[in-house]
């Protein structure tokens, strides 16, 4: 699947998080990184598409400004992919006074904000509906944006869609999911492309593939026991995140 406004390039196009399926990426994958024009894409400063400067801006719909999501949550996750960086990645989490609709959604993949990504919480479902996306498996997108033709490689803003249903219909645990989604699918904003689960080791016993001990950051499927909040990146990711950021 692909999606293109006004010569726009979605890097990765639909990539996400899954809970019994898998969305695919048109984009081809140079592991662990999503590549383009045989480079890594990755997010460019000081740039003709981004004229902003580290760290990224990174606003949430006015739902999402609540105690359950902001306390500890958005928070924590911003802190995972900041950590271990000598300049952070992202600023601390901003709120808008509105929510996003599928009219605003179009607008601003027509004309992406530089050095900004903007968090949908989408609460009926009619926004991942529009793209076609499926409302029962998939719990959130993480799109990259590209301006400038000559250079596809380059990450210049982004967004992130969330599925505020199915997030929400793990009662309890549902802060689990959303830490996860969101951790997720802003490492495919980043440049990050889908990984593979491993098989690590620990005191001799096997860990299987699905626990979260396992599970890579941006594995497609959501694991059988959610990180808590507040996990920091799998090792697998943090290396990635270094390689394309630095230390």
């Amino acid at each position: 699947m692909r999606l293109s406004r006004n010569r726009l390039r979605l890097l990765p196009v639909l990539a996400g998080i899954a809970v019994v399926s898998f969305l695919p990426s048109s984009a081809f994958a140079w592991f662990p990184f999503i590549a383009s024009n045989g480079q890594p894409s990755k997010w460019v400063w000081n740039s003709s598409c981004n004229s902003g400067s580290r760290p990224i801006a990174v606003i949430y719909d006015a739902a999402m400004n609540v105690s359950w999501m902001k306390d500890s949550v958005i928070p924590g996750v911003h802190a995972s992919w900041n950590s271990g960086l000598i300049t952070s990645l992202f600023q601390s989490p901003n709120y808008s006074a509105s929510n996003s609709t599928i009219s605003s959604v179009n607008s601003y993949m027509r004309s992406p904000p530089a050095n900004t990504i903007r968090v949908v919480w989408d609460s009926d479902g009619s926004i991942f509906s529009f793209f076609g996306i499926p409302t029962s498996s998939v719990l959130g997108i993480g799109l990259g944006f590209n301006t400038n033709s000559s250079r596809p490689q380059d990450i210049c803003s982004g967004m992130v869609l969330l599925n505020k249903a199915l997030i929400e219909s793990y009662g309890g645990f549902k802060d689990r999911y959303l830490y996860f989604t969101l951790q997720h699918e802003l490492g495919h904003v980043l440049g990050l492309a889908h990984s593979i689960a491993g098989d690590n080791t620990s005191s001799g016993l096997s860990v299987g593939v699905f626990t979260s001990a396992s599970v890579p950051t941006m594995y497609p499927f959501a694991p059988a026991v959610m990180p808590a909040v507040g996990a920091s990146l799998h090792a697998d990711d943090a290396a990635a995140k270094k390689v394309l950021y630095g230390p």
